[in-house]
């Protein structure tokens, strides 16, 4: 995210796609002085770049240089004064793009940035807050799944944060061709107790190595599939409750497997895939949740043994 900091108090401002500057209460930056006019300036970001323009009766210096009713591009550690008094004087401590994130609520806590998602703890459930396909970001809380909307807050450790919106639609276009071939595929050993997790998408390929929660991928796609085999429709097929699943996980990884188990897998599997970028929010759904039961999310899968094939099928 991009920073001005306040070069006589060092206060830090998050830049916003479209950040107004002037002595009215409408700008998003206000600056009550005489000398600053109501609407003085307008910071926004454009094809990969901050620009400045000044729109005031006095002008604008950026780097000691006055410019009026013109338009300069912005770059890091830049200085701008919107009316030479040093009060208001800023640097640009950091130009990279806009994103959303979450700000404290009184609090001294850092905002957290959210490129694509966050997964988190909270009351003992895995929480996520992900960027789908159509740049929508939702939340799933176990339970639902739901759209995240300005200043809805969230509980991360004890600390209330807001979801503010900051995006540049033309920086977080994604396709939704990309999931029409995707797909996981699962290699299991030949004593079937390691397995690897790959997924692929279209030519690429994220390897999720011999991770523990690969074992429960392996379990979610077998109901998944058998279901299907069993005729049932794709809103009903490869729904399990977290009890019978653990039930199942319990005789394959010889110890008992409880809902904080499981959560805890789910927990690394989404930070794991999240880390994938630059599709890792398209993952996350590889494990749906929905009122405690789970599936695997994908439409399609590959499990095999070794170098022999054992099964391809859409779930």
């Amino acid at each position: 995210m991009a920073v001005l900091e306040n070069v006589n108090t060092g206060k830090r401002t998050i830049l916003f796609c479209h950040h107004t500057i002037g002595r009215d209460i409408s700008n998003r930056c206000i600056i009550d002085r005489k000398n600053i006019s109501r609407s003085h300036a307008i910071i926004h970001w454009e094809n990969g770049m901050w620009y400045l323009t000044d729109v005031s009766s006095n002008g604008t210096l950026v780097n000691e240089k006055q410019i009026c009713h013109e338009r300069v591009r912005l770059n890091k550690n830049d200085l701008i004064s919107y009316s030479g008094n040093c009060a208001d004087s800023c640097k640009l401590i950091n130009a990279d793009q806009p994103r959303s994130f979450l700000q404290a609520i009184d609090s001294t806590e850092d905002n957290i940035e959210l490129p694509d998602g966050i997964v988190f703890w909270e009351d003992q459930t895995v929480k996520t807050i992900y960027r789908d396909v159509n740049n929508n970001f939702l939340y799933d809380d176990g339970k639902i799944v739901c759209y995240v909307n300005t200043n809805k807050a969230f509980l991360i450790n004890q600390v209330e944060y807001e979801f503010i919106e900051n995006e540049y639609l033309e920086d977080t276009k994604r396709q939704l061709s990309l999931t029409q071939d995707l797909y996981l595929e699962l290699i299991l050993s030949c004593d079937e107790e390691d397995v690897q997790a790959i997924i692929h998408l279209n030519d690429l390929t994220f390897d999720l190595g011999s991770r523990a929660y690969n074992q429960l991928l392996l379990q979610l796609v077998k109901i998944r599939q058998r279901d299907k085999a069993d005729g049932l429709t794709d809103e009903q097929r490869g729904w399990i409750r977290c009890k019978d699943l653990g039930d199942i996980l319990s005789k394959e990884v010889l110890k008992e497997v409880d809902d904080y188990y499981i959560n805890n897998l789910i927990y690394r599997l989404r930070k794991h895939v999240l880390e994938l970028h630059p599709y890792g929010n398209i993952f996350v759904n590889i494990i749906e949740r929905k009122n405690r039961k789970l599936r695997f999310g994908f439409d399609k899968a590959v499990i095999r043994k070794e170098e022999l094939y054992i099964e391809e099928e859409d779930c």
